[in-house]
């Protein structure tokens, strides 16, 4: 299903990207935010066959995947990111376990 303007937001989101290399590159992010069914993930793949292929490194969260169990959210996000970085595993761990640290301070 392509959305009214969804081709429009792609070329300029991609534009915008390639514009900013050098942002992107510095471990920034995009992130997409609209309702549920608003096409998101549509438009996310759409930017994806527009952009070099193994120049940018994406990951991928269907929230939707997720709306039955919201228990410990915040780590499966961060393990969809570490499953994307290299690293070895004690550091995985390392960093794991200092944002459950960080998490604690912030309830």
């Amino acid at each position: 299903m392509i959305f009214l303007g969804s081709r429009e937001k792609a070329e300029a989101i991609k534009e915008f990207i390639e514009k900013n290399d050098e942002l992107i590159q510095k471990n920034n992010m995009i992130a997409i935010y609209g309702e549920w069914g608003s096409g998101k993930s549509s438009l996310m793949k759409t930017i994806d066959c527009k952009l070099e292929v193994e120049k940018y490194d994406k990951i991928w969260i269907d929230m939707w995947k997720e709306e039955s169990d919201y228990s410990n959210l915040s780590i499966k996000i961060l393990n969809k990111i570490l499953e994307k970085i290299k690293l070895d595993s004690e550091t995985k761990k390392s960093l794991i376990k200092a944002f459950l640290t960080l998490g604690k301070g912030i309830n």
